[in-house]
């Protein structure tokens, strides 16, 4: 029996429903910021929160453990690739934990307190310019792993490195006022 292929898969399924699932979020909450429907903005935050310790945490830990147990059976911690994978999922593991999903108790405590608010929208907004981030981060962690680049890699490296520079640029540099319906 190769528990390498087992590993494998279900590092794969787990990545496949942590990152699906979390795009969809990204999807529903663009859809409803771009409608500036703020109602729909706050559910949708509000489905992050019910998700956040069910589904998204624990998908993402086994993700990185059965990552973890292919790179014991057949890798080596010290390639460069795996090291970059696992700051990469540190990265969004930490911006999920101590960033969004606080940001996302927050608005769930601001609407049983006070409604949909255009306050409670607007950390929403936040959140979302955030999620959009940690996404661009999750999508070279999928490319670090397909990839596999070592030291030598250094065209592909800054190419990753400029993307994600970018995506933070064109995500937090941006105007962030909100479009007035016609």
């Amino acid at each position: 029996m190769d528990w390498y292929l087992y590993a494998k898969l279900g590092h794969i399924v787990f990545a496949a429903l942590w990152i699906g699932g979390g795009v969809a979020m990204i999807v529903l909450g663009l859809a409803a910021a771009m409608a500036n429907d703020d109602n729909r903005l706050i559910g949708v935050i509000q489905q992050v929160v019910f998700l956040s310790e069910r589904f998204f945490i624990p998908s993402s830990l086994l993700t990185v453990i059965l990552g973890a147990i292919m790179v014991w059976l057949g890798h080596s911690f010290a390639d460069l690739w795996i090291l970059l994978g696992l700051a990469g999922f540190a990265a969004t593991f930490v911006t999920g934990v101590a960033i969004i999903k606080p940001a996302a108790d927050g608005v769930a405590k601001m609407v049983r307190d006070g409604g949909n608010t255009p306050a409670a929208a607007a950390l929403c907004r936040r959140i979302l310019r955030v999620s959009v981030f940690d996404y661009v981060m999750i999508v070279l962690v999928v490319a670090i792993m397909v990839i596999k680049p070592t030291a030598a890699d250094q065209v592909t490296l800054a190419v990753m490195a400029a993307v994600l520079l970018f995506a933070g640029l064109a995500i937090f540099a941006r105007p962030r006022g909100r479009r007035v319906a016609a």
